[in-house]
């Protein structure tokens, strides 16, 4: 029986609002029409509806739990911060938002709550892949990632701090449940994962692939650790990955490109594999993997934050990719995207393929540019010493420029 793909969205994470700015680019709406669109599409129906039971925070000793899992990736001070707003009045909260944010991000009483669904949501579904409950799943959660500085993004969002803390909690939850050895969290938000970054920097377990805006180190959020020189350090030298654009306009050809340049052949190398049940048929080991993917859509054609031009064939042709290598095992959690209409049209495209849709390709044909070419090239240049099949693609690559010197050299001779 084939299993089905689930689909992780809570209605109270609608509950964290913005009380003190009119418009801001992360609101409750980007979830909620997200979901009512694949109500209306019948792709929800398609799908596993995953669920937290119960109630997170009803009781003492679930509170507790929550706590200690949410902690695996955070300090316990920085956690009861930020359980502090929940009581904290209208001053207070706007206090905390403008002087310690910036208005990057904002809080409400709510915003807790949210903020635990959320991670506790992702969670819930990489279990429920891990335990072959599901084949993958995707997680339409507000995104709050709030980083030991107390800097917070939601969700959707990943423009200040501590992006993808998500799966940063998930990853570090699952490593210590169910004894995972290897890991593998692919981010395409067009914002840096600065914070997955810094979580896993030093860790061989962990193998984290960033693709994203850099201008040398001018779009947000500005950070100068997310060069393609940052590669990790210790013992995780050569499992930090940055892929990073320098500009606006990148599309699908280009990402693509560097999936089949970096993403892919690194990844399959890494070998990530999360053993469920090693079971031995004659000489065929049977073993499953599980791929943690920082599904941000402000790539997409349409967004302006992003200014790049990644459709949603383009979103959901890496997916499968993805799911391919990961052998279906593979969970997107939700983060940036700001253009409403393209955020659906994006996940809906990225859902179809989990439910083992055939979709249209992007249009790849005028390939690379010459820039994201350049990118590709640099990167592999600076993690080759790492990974043998860096090291072979080099030696290709070498033997088609002696190849064209020869052939141009024949042709001025002949």
């Amino acid at each position: 029986m084939k299993l089905g793909t689930g689909l992780f969205y809570d209605v109270r994470m609608l509950h964290h609002i913005n009380l003190f700015q009119e418009e801001h680019p992360e609101c409750p709406e980007r979830i909620k029409l997200t979901f009512n669109s694949l109500k209306e599409k019948d792709i929800l129906s398609r799908c596993t509806r995953i669920h937290l039971t119960p109630t997170p925070g009803l009781f003492s000793e679930r509170n507790k739990t929550e706590m200690e899992l949410i902690t695996s990736a955070h300090s316990e001070d920085h956690y009861n911060r930020i359980r502090a707003t929940t009581i904290e009045n209208f001053s207070e909260l706007k206090e905390t938002t403008h002087i310690d944010h910036k208005d990057d991000v904002y809080f409400c009483r709510e915003t807790f709550l949210s903020a635990k669904i959320s991670v506790l949501g992702v969670i819930t579904l990489c279990e429920a892949v891990w335990n072959n409950t599901v084949e993958n799943g995707i997680a339409i959660v507000r995104y709050l990632n709030i980083t030991s500085e107390f800097v917070i993004n939601i969700c959707l969002t990943r423009p200040p701090g501590h992006h993808a803390e998500y799966n940063e909690v998930a990853t570090r939850v699952m490593q210590k449940k169910y004894g995972i050895k290897k890991i593998l969290i692919v981010d395409w938000d067009i914002h840096h994962g600065n914070g997955t970054q810094a979580e896993f920097y030093e860790d061989p377990s962990v193998l984290y692939i960033s693709i994203h805006r850099y201008d040398n180190g001018e779009f947000y959020p500005h950070s100068p650790n997310a060069s393609l020189r940052n590669i990790g350090e210790g013992a995780g030298v050569g499992r930090n990955i940055n892929i990073p654009w320098n500009g606006n306009g990148y599309g699908d050809a280009d990402y693509i490109n560097a999936f089949n340049k970096i993403v892919l052949p690194v990844s399959a190398e890494f070998d990530p594999e999360l053993i469920i049940g090693k079971k031995n048929k004659g000489f065929i080991m049977l073993t499953e993997r599980l791929l943690l993917v920082s599904a941000g859509f402000d790539a997409a054609m349409g967004d302006t934050l992003g200014g790049c031009n990644v459709s949603p064939e383009g979103f959901a042709e890496m997916t499968l990719m993805l799911k391919q290598l990961a052998g279906g095992k593979i969970v997107l959690a939700l983060e940036g995207g700001y253009c409403i209409e393209a955020l659906i049209e994006s996940i809906a495209a990225c859902t179809l393929v989990l439910l083992g849709d055939t979709l249209e390709k992007p249009n790849v044909s005028l390939g690379a540019n010459d820039e994201a070419v350049d990118v590709v090239e640099q990167v592999i240049e600076e993690i080759s010493p790492y990974w043998r099949c860096m090291q072979q693609l080099k030696v290709y690559e070498d033997m088609d420029v002696v190849s064209e010197v020869i052939s141009e050299e024949f042709n001025e001779n002949n």
